[in-house]
């Protein structure tokens, strides 16, 4: 596998703040202030938090290997006198949050949907996630299959499609739609959003997300393709922008092109996975780090309209589940094509830790026997 050159890592390292290397920290910053005409609102940080009561994948009595969120009505809690799902006292309660909410408060809902399976599960369940971690997850494929940038098996894109039915479902019974449409840009997750709503939205126009992708690093089904192949492979799709572009590609190392924030050997830290999360929860609400990590500017000409509540995310597992412990939400694990709602306030303006050095995990391979 060709190495990324020791510039465009320390461009990555120094810029994305994913990988070790940078030793910028998040600077003390002014109390929030009105914005007005012209103006750029600077805040010190946000606290993002569930806000409890409104689906059943919070309570600790619900057991993540026995619920089926298709069945179960996504887990909403609000039922009608004849028992289906209340999707409007929903859609009111949230509203009167947004409504009652202080200044420096927001209320959104996130629908966070994990991919149909992948070729990639199909390796690690066959080969175990020991022998997967440390050799198979480093190669490209088998005899059999390939699994870099993994695409959907069968029956991922029938667990893709099930949702999209699910969600024909539950708009029978007023769920509100998603606003805004986001996903990794890793094929699996590209491939599952178009399944799952292409059928209900008419001119679909989801946004690739840089951080909404899978833990960084060594395992090749996180590799995803470049900037200029996922143009052509998902044309509807627009790029958020702060997207990594292609980086020129040396001719001793044709793989730099294709993702810039991929190594062969370093994998990210849970530690670093959720500073990306915390990353891509400040876009989704309006607001960014700078490429310093200094400061959390508001952002007044970006892709996601001011006002939108409701935001379908579509990612992976490992995202997801350190997704619901920056938020405070207990363990839940999905099965691929699952998905988890999530009601989220973001508080403006809290006090923000410092952006601290972390250090990767270097990949260390073993030597596989083959399997029996």
């Amino acid at each position: 596998m060709a190495l990324l050159s020791g510039l465009t890592l320390f461009v990555i390292f120094s810029t994305f703040g994913s990988f070790s290397g940078s030793s910028t920290q998040a600077s003390s910053l002014p109390t929030p202030t009105r914005p007005g005409p012209g103006k750029t609102t600077f805040y010190s940080g946000i606290n993002f938090t569930v806000v409890p009561g409104f689906f059943k994948q919070e309570a600790e009595e619900t057991d993540p290997n026995e619920f089926d969120w298709i069945s179960e009505n996504f887990g909403l809690v609000f039922k009608t006198p004849s028992g289906t799902p209340d999707w409007p006292k929903f859609k009111r309660e949230v509203a009167r949050l947004n409504n009652k909410a202080a200044r420096n408060e927001r209320y959104k809902v996130l629908f966070l949907a994990r991919h149909g399976q992948g070729h990639h599960n199909v390796a690690e369940s066959f080969y175990g996630t020991a022998l997967w971690d440390c050799f198979y997850s480093l190669l490209d494929g088998n005899e059999t299959a390939r699994w870099d940038d993994a695409l959907l098996t069968k029956q991922g894109e029938a667990e893709a499609r099930k949702a999209a039915a699910s969600w024909k479902t539950q708009r029978k019974f007023g769920i509100p739609l998603p606003e805004t449409y986001l996903s990794s840009p890793l094929r699996r997750a590209a491939s599952t959003l178009l399944l799952t709503f292409t059928p209900n939205i008419p001119n679909l126009r989801p946004i690739f997300i840089e951080n909404l992708r899978e833990t960084l690093g060594a395992h090749t089904c996180d590799r995803r393709h470049s900037k200029a192949d996922l143009a052509l492979l998902y044309p509807t799709f627009t790029f958020e922008k702060w997207f990594f572009p292609d980086a020129v590609r040396p001719l001793s190392n044709p793989l730099v092109r294709d993702d810039p924030l991929w190594n062969p050997l370093l994998r990210e830290t849970e530690p670093q996975k959720q500073q990306r999360v915390k990353d891509a929860l400040y876009e989704i609400f309006g607001f960014k780090l700078d490429r310093n990590g200094r400061n959390l500017l508001s952002i007044r000409d970006w892709e996601l309209p001011k006002g939108e509540t409701y935001v379908s995310v579509t990612a992976h597992s490992g995202l997801i589940a350190s997704a619901l412990r920056v938020l405070g939400h207990r363990p839940f694990r999905l099965p691929t094509g699952g998905m988890i709602p999530v009601v989220v306030k973001a508080t403006f303006g809290q006090e923000q830790e410092p952006r601290l050095p972390l250090e990767s995990d270097v990949v260390k391979p073993c030597i596989a026997p083959p399997p029996e």
